[in-house]
């Protein structure tokens, strides 16, 4: 079932590319619909993750973040400013199933580095 509620949720979490946390998703959601309490922010972004609609990334030492593409593609976490960078490898079930022998029914591959923006100041 579509609540008001929910639509403004996914709409926040699909607007912008920054996979925000739960709290940004409530300020931005909350700047639109006065009334819509945190509890009701969480409850809807579990649903939608539930459902496939929405991915939940857990980020290292960090509150989880929401990313609305749930098309194949990885993450690369800023170990410097924090920030969650989509990375598009491919599916790359093949490649891991034929290097461990394994058959997977999912998995999740975390990328730790710097983003193009703190690499520079490093050098």
């Amino acid at each position: 079932m579509n609540t008001k509620q929910k639509t403004l949720v996914l709409e926040v979490v699909r607007e912008t590319c920054d996979h925000r946390t739960a709290e940004e998703i409530y300020i931005a959601a909350k700047a639109r619909m006065p009334q819509i309490a945190m509890g009701t922010v969480y409850r809807n972004l579990a649903q939608l993750v539930s459902d496939g609609i929405v991915r939940r990334l857990e980020v290292p030492n960090g509150p989880d973040r929401y990313d609305g593409c749930t098309e194949c593609h990885e993450h690369l976490y800023c170990d410097n400013c924090g920030k969650v960078i989509d990375v598009w490898c491919g599916d790359l079930t093949g490649a891991i199933e034929n290097a461990t022998g394994q058959k997977l029914s999912s998995y999740s591959l975390t990328l730790r580095g710097l983003c193009e923006a703190c690499g520079a100041q490093v050098g």
